[in-house]
């Protein structure tokens, strides 16, 4: 569907009928096949309909708070630590190690 066209209400019911169905906006742009994702978003997003099944699967996997305490105590036990050293004694990317190390300057923003 090409940009900055007005949708029928007739087409516009025919998208929402599958996303209160299926509240994956990717699936449901892939099954009708005509419209993209962001379509099917903001329709979603008009109507109150909360896509719960994409979020599920979108980005990156979030960090399991068990990990998260691991590598808040290994960075507390070894001030001195690069945090590239810090990641491979935990088994982590360095990236990972980076934002538990950010998370108390950017909570106290």
């Amino acid at each position: 569907m090409p940009r900055n066209v007005p949708i029928a209400p007739e087409k516009e019911r025919e998208i929402i009928a599958p996303l209160e169905k299926d509240s994956h906006a990717s699936r449901v742009a892939r099954t009708l096949g005509d419209i993209s994702y962001a379509t099917a978003w903001r329709l979603a997003d008009r109507n109150d309909i909360v896509l719960k099944a994409g979020r599920e699967t979108m980005g990156r996997p979030r960090l399991p708070a068990e990990v998260w305490a691991k590598i808040a105590r290994e960075v507390t036990a070894n001030p001195n630590a690069t945090q590239k050293e810090l990641a491979r004694k935990i088994g982590v990317s360095r990236s990972t190690v980076g934002r538990v190390m950010r998370a108390p300057r950017d909570a106290a923003r």
